[in-house]
């Protein structure tokens, strides 16, 4: 069975971005409007979007989280209309 997932309200998902591994691993990033899930603060000002990003247990032990960090700021410098992200999760991988 497949892991369920709510998106907290107020978040939004990037489609072309979207990723699945197997019918059991499941990847998915989420772009929030900035103060939505983080506290709104002067540094904060400085970005254009909040992102954040969670992969399946599974995927984590395999590498995937670190794997999709590095593939979001890929996409968000060359695709996506951002000039500076703000990378919310409590962990953030080393590049």
């Amino acid at each position: 069975m497949r892991p369920q997932h709510r998106r907290p309200a107020g978040a939004q998902a990037a489609p072309p971005s979207r990723l699945r591994g197997t019918d059991t691993e499941q990847l998915d990033e989420l772009f929030y409007p900035l103060g939505r899930r983080t506290e709104l603060s002067e540094d904060l000002l400085n970005h254009d979007v909040d992102v954040s990003w969670w992969v399946t247990p599974d995927a984590y032990e395999r590498g995937f989280y670190a794997k999709l960090y590095r593939a979001l700021r890929h996409w968000l410098a060359e695709a996506f209309p951002f000039d500076a992200p703000y990378y919310s999760n409590a962990m953030i991988p080393r590049d």
